[in-house]
């Protein structure tokens, strides 16, 4: 079952659905993008489907967004996430998690990307779905294995620049959806999941 759950972190409200599989040290961190919250990981089953799989999942309202407080040390605005790269290495350290793979989707993406320069030893492995907002020079500087998910019809993430950088570096993978757009994990969940499914197994 799934929880909801509001903590005092960091001096504000913080608020994250959590599902825990059985007997697992396994843990996985969900992003959202800037126009959604932590609901649609659960609304789309991804939140069961990884639990299932033997992760304990948290989902995350990013500080500022859905049930969660703005928060002065990780606030972040369209365009500008700079602000969030050390979240996540201060939401694993308070919730006890020594690792932790990451999920993300487009803001949600770029926020995993700058958490990954910021302590790549304890991120395992990301999956970034459209990932947007992070410096040019970031990709450059993630060192763990990462699959990328582009919709074919996402209209705002240009692939045909990015696509060759990803394509230059060993750890990195990309996976092209039909029928999808920016936010190809709620216009295909289902292939989305097979796709992270697989990804997550061949780590």
């Amino acid at each position: 079952m799934i929880k909801e759950i509001k903590i005092k972190f960091n001096g504000v409200e913080l608020f994250y659905r959590q599902l825990m599989a059985k007997k697992s040290e396994k843990n996985l961190i969900m992003l959202h993008g800037y126009s959604f919250t932590s609901k649609e990981w659960e609304q789309i089953g991804a939140m069961d489907y990884l639990a299932n799989l033997g992760y304990n999942v948290y989902a995350i309202d990013y500080p500022g967004f859905g049930q969660s407080d703005k928060n002065p040390n990780f606030e972040v605005e369209r365009g500008n996430i700079l602000n969030s790269s050390s979240f996540i290495l201060a939401f694993m350290d308070f919730m006890g998690m020594h690792s932790a793979s990451l999920i993300g989707a487009s803001m949600g993406g770029g926020i995993a990307i700058l958490s990954a320069i910021e302590t790549d030893m304890r991120i395992e492995s990301m999956i970034l779905v459209g990932p947007a907002w992070y410096p040019d020079d970031a990709l450059s500087l993630v060192t763990i294995n990462t699959l990328f998910i582009f919709g074919e019809n996402d209209d705002l993430i240009s692939q045909d620049d990015l696509l060759p950088k990803i394509s230059e570096k060993s750890n990195f993978s990309v996976k092209i959806m039909k029928d999808a757009g920016h936010a190809a994990y709620m216009d295909k969940p289902a292939a989305f999941l097979q796709v992270a499914k697989e990804f997550l197994a061949s780590q």
